[in-house]
């Protein structure tokens, strides 16, 4: 399976610096090809004959997670399931059922 990546670019137009995912990257491109005058999106319009530069700015894994996140957290069960599953575990292998937590089993 290829690896997908998630890309951020920057395309300068005089002092602005307006910041494109890849689809909009695409757009962009395509419409340069086709010498357009100018791109709409949703939150702004480029002049592309006022482009300065397009550059990459960031290019990560796509499906990989940030550092430090796991990928399901930790979640504990219930104590009234634990205290039902821990009874019968103890009466499986023949142990008291009153063995309190703090006491250790010999």
């Amino acid at each position: 399976m290829p690896v997908r990546y998630r890309e951020s670019w920057v395309v300068k137009v005089g002092k602005e610096a307006f910041f494109l995912d890849e689809k909009q990257i695409v757009i962009l491109k395509e419409a340069m090809k086709q010498k357009e005058r100018w791109v709409s999106f949703k939150d702004f319009i480029l002049s592309i004959p006022h482009i300065e530069c397009i550059y990459l700015n960031s290019r990560e894994i796509a499906d990989q997670l940030p550092e430090g996140e796991k990928k399901d957290p930790y979640q504990p069960i219930p104590a009234e399931r634990w205290e039902k599953a821990r009874k019968e575990f103890l009466r499986q292998i023949g142990k008291p059922k009153n063995v309190s937590k703090n006491q250790p089993v010999l």
